[in-house]
């Protein structure tokens, strides 16, 4: 049967002023990652209306595979399809007919413009579908639903490390809370205490400030640059036939995305000998990129790969590494704390599409504390970062079974 005569598109307005749980193309997260706290907000004309258990599908540029099932009542962009499963069609099983990779590729054939293509929905509503009984299609939605809920369980944990580690940051290089509470006199052991410390980790704290650009910081501390404590390499010119099914994933702009982690769907791939050669541009667990042009300049993300493969550097991607191994996590975290991806993006050239150049990614910004801290900081978050790659592995595992599964059980060639 079809799409149409399973469920229905909710064409329901509101005034923009009715604005509530907003949902756009901009805070949905590519490849089916759900959304994010949507940031800027219509302020005239009418929005779409949805409920909850609805599925809401990005019909701008399919092909980034943006949905989301509701869990709230709420508003979305008019560029944003609702869908509401029909009687006796479970919801979630909707949501996985939609989430099918084949649906994104069907949407794609009857879309309409090259720069920002746009599903047809018509043609979009006489996509085929199985349907099985009620009861099986509630079978299937739980299977793939028990991969989804380990998956997001996972995604809470990572965030609730990396807060962690930010707040560690933040309080030591940004907050200066231990220099504050050294200068204003408070007990050694109470600062300790208070923020977790070793003696020896106390002393390595100055006790008052100093001026700079930026106004006060700690005594013996400097306003510096990225390039102070990293190296900023830029990637491979690879020829179009260079490329290939299998081998070793290449990292292109397309794949830094916004949750800080590579995406290594739809990486294409050059010949694993070739790749071994290519040592300066060999990308490991752990290493950082930025892209350097585009839409998404200034944007990084941590190489994560789940297959253990090596992984090769594209042009147009930063790889930025700390010039010191031991330093690693604090030029991380820099990244994040001292506003570089603004930095670029600020200073990133040309009108039609911004680009910076390593000189220009190494000039952000940044506060250079002595380097027996920086490792002390890298030594103390070790932890949590282990655990959020481990985690990260995790997610892409089984997010590759899930995706692998999926189609099967909902085409019905394989029965729950």
């Amino acid at each position: 049967m079809y799409l149409k005569e399973i469920s229905k598109i909710i064409n329901d307005k509101v005034s923009c002023e009715k604005i509530v749980n907003y949902i756009s193309t901009e805070n949905m997260l590519p490849n089916k990652r759900g959304i994010v706290s949507a940031t800027t907000f219509p302020s005239s004309g009418t929005v779409s209306v949805y409920k909850k258990g609805d599925i809401l599908l990005s019909n701008i540029r399919p092909y980034f595979k943006k949905i989301w099932r509701a869990t709230c009542n709420g508003t979305a962009s008019n560029d944003v399809i609702v869908f509401r499963a029909n009687k006796d069609v479970d919801s979630m099983y909707l949501y996985y007919v939609l989430a099918d990779d084949r649906l994104f590729t069907y949407v794609m054939t009857g879309a309409k413009g090259t720069k920002m293509p746009r599903g047809d929905k018509n043609q979009i509503m006489n996509y085929q579908v199985n349907l099985p009984p009620l009861e099986e299609q509630k079978r299937i939605a739980e299977v793939l639903g028990a991969f989804d809920d380990k998956i997001e369980l996972l995604q809470k944990q990572n965030k609730t490390l990396e807060e962690m580690a930010k707040a560690i940051f933040k309080s030591w290089f940004v907050d200066f809370d231990i220099v504050k509470a050294k200068q204003k006199g408070d007990k050694k052991e109470d600062i300790i205490k208070n923020y977790h410390l070793t003696e020896e980790l106390y002393n390595l704290f100055p006790s008052s400030f100093e001026q700079s650009p930026l106004g006060p910081i700690p005594t013996g501390w400097r306003v510096g640059k990225l390039v102070d404590v990293a190296n900023i390499l830029g990637g491979f010119a690879f020829k179009s036939n260079d490329f290939t099914n299998v081998g070793a994933p290449v990292i292109k702009i397309k794949n830094i995305q916004g949750n800080h982690f590579i995406d290594f769907k739809d990486v294409q791939y050059v010949n694993r000998d070739f790749a071994v050669k290519m040592k300066k541009f060999i990308l490991l667990d752990g290493d950082i990129v930025m892209a350097m042009t585009g839409a998404t300049i200034g944007k990084f993300a941590l190489v994560v790969n789940p297959k253990k493969q090596i992984s090769i550097l594209n042009q147009r991607v930063a790889k930025i590494s700390a010039k010191n191994d031991k330093e690693h996590w604090f030029v991380y975290f820099s990244l994040l704390q001292y506003d570089v991806e603004e930095q670029v993006k600020n200073n990133g050239l040309g009108s039609a599409q911004a680009n910076i150049s390593t000189e220009g990614i190494g000039n952000s910004i940044i506060i250079v504390p002595k380097s027996s801290l920086k490792e002390e900081f890298t030594t103390y978050v070790n932890s949590y970062i282990k655990k959020i790659l481990y985690n990260k592995q995790q997610i892409q595992t089984l997010t590759e079974l899930r995706d692998t599964l999926l189609p099967r059980l909902i085409s019905g060639k394989i029965k729950v």
